[in-house]
């Protein structure tokens, strides 16, 4: 029987992939996860793919590569940040590509059931490390909502369907950051508001995004081990969901 290996993309407008290395005698990178009553055993990657791993890939296959690459390669000092802006089709090919390269493995994305297994251990956390945020343990929008509120730019909304189109205002006006940890004002799909839909989001994420490095946050692992389970960017499984505001599927 072949292992399976499972390889996750991330999303926030964008995909990333979970990466590999290789050694002589096999695959390195992954994650045994262990079977339990409803699940049996698969690997995972330890780390998403990082813009150098993609691309490899992305030479190889002469794929249209990221539209945040400029001449063809990603931005100086993003070698070890998640490749983003990678589409779902693109995260099969990559898969398919990595079937190629080794035959006697088998590659896909995980199902919902099976990357909430591999984040929290099975533990049923919110987060890989218990119910509680931690910012020491991962990258969220805590992170970039503090850099920018300190300089609290004007932004404008970019989106023609929302009502307050072209509409200029002072940052600390759209977002604030609560005790809790939590940002307000980050996103409101139903009015095409938040500063998802502001120039200056669009900017940030032109330029690959605010990503950090792959193996940041050790402290925020999974139980199993996996990195960027929570932050970073969404991740993506191939068990489609829609979102409750009816705005997302994936």
């Amino acid at each position: 029987m072949k292992k399976i290996f499972l390889i996750t993309a991330f999303t926030v407008l964008s995909v990333l992939l979970t990466g590999i290395s290789v050694l002589a005698d096999g695959l390195e990178g992954f994650i045994l996860i262990p079977a339990n009553e409803n699940i049996k055993e698969f690997y995972i990657g330890q780390f998403p793919v990082a813009n150098s791993q993609y691309k490899d890939f992305a030479d190889s296959e002469n794929v249209k590569k990221p539209r945040y690459w400029k001449n063809g390669t990603y931005p100086n000092g993003k070698e070890n940040h998640p490749v983003i802006f990678v589409s779902y089709n693109d995260a099969i090919a990559y898969c398919k590509w990595l079937k190629k390269k080794y035959p006697d493995y088998t590659f896909r994305l995980p199902t919902i059931q099976e990357w909430e297994y591999a984040a929290s251990g099975g533990k049923g956390y919110i987060y890989p490390w218990e119910n509680h945020i931690n910012e020491n343990n991962f990258n969220y929008n805590k992170l970039v909502a503090s850099i920018y509120l300190k300089q609290n730019p004007k932004v404008t909304y970019n989106n023609p369907k929302s009502l307050s189109f072209g509409k200029s205002l002072p940052l600390n006006q759209i977002i604030s950051i609560k005790p809790n940890g939590h940002v307000s004002g980050w996103i409101d799909h139903k009015n095409y508001t938040g500063f998802v839909y502001t120039d200056l989001f669009k900017k940030i994420m032109n330029k690959g995004g605010y990503t950090t490095p792959v193996n940041q946050y050790p402290e925020g692992k999974s139980p199993f081990g996996v990195y960027d389970m929570a932050g970073n960017v969404w991740e993506w499984t191939n068990t489609q969901i829609i979102a409750t505001n009816g705005a997302e599927k994936g």
